[in-house]
């Protein structure tokens, strides 16, 4: 599936993102491949992307676990959280997916969609 298609068809109508196609086809890389390797400068938004791909790939897959990396347990519990809030912010069709996120200081798990 073409995920970067799939979020601009729930994407609403004021809000959002318009992905650049940069970011297309790092979306497009990420969801067809097993294994990507990319350099991109700070601020681009990878952590967003990849969090937002791995919500796209648990509505389609059910069961399907995913883990993100980082530093620290805390750290990575912290960008997940912070990635979460802001994905369900600019796409609300999420928030009726996700029936169960559980977030604490230093663990982030329990992801449970539709």
């Amino acid at each position: 599936m073409e995920f970067d298609l799939f979020f601009d068809l729930i994407r609403p109508k004021t809000g959002g993102i318009n992905l650049h196609s940069d970011q297309r086809a790092f979306i497009r890389a990420v969801s067809r491949f097993y294994s990507v390797y990319g350099v991109f400068v700070r601020g681009w938004g990878k952590t967003f992307l990849e969090v937002l791909i791995m919500y796209g790939m648990c509505c389609l897959y059910p069961g399907i676990e995913f883990a993100l990396t980082a530093q620290t347990k805390e750290n990575a519990a912290k960008l997940l959280k912070d990635k979460h809030n802001d994905i369900t912010r600019k796409y609300p069709w999420f928030k009726n997916e996700i029936i169960v996120a559980n977030f604490s200081r230093n663990d982030a798990e329990g992801f449970i969609f539709k």
